[in-house]
């Protein structure tokens, strides 16, 4: 939906693009250092609860982060939602 909304038809970004630039490196050598990495700068950034390590999550997140800043100067200056404007 969010793609429809803002004109984004297809995009592909391989996952060594999302981790560069929400890590800042794309690798920290095994994956499951790589997969830790994703989730502590989740957490860091307060996207993800200190409490949760679930690394799916993460990527998730690393995606959302790398998408709003890659087309997020295509957003309109408030987002409305639900109606709220229509009163």
């Amino acid at each position: 939906a969010m793609c429809d909304r803002f004109g984004v038809i297809h995009h592909e970004a391989s996952s060594s693009t999302i981790r560069k630039i929400f890590l800042g490196q794309s690798n920290f050598g095994e994956r499951s250092l790589t997969k830790a990495a994703v989730v502590r700068r989740a957490q860091m950034l307060g996207l993800m609860p200190k409490d949760c390590f679930d690394d799916n999550r993460g990527d998730a997140i690393a995606t959302w982060s790398y998408a709003e800043s890659t087309f997020g100067n295509r957003a309109p200056g408030s987002l409305v939602m639900f109606g709220e404007g229509s009163r």
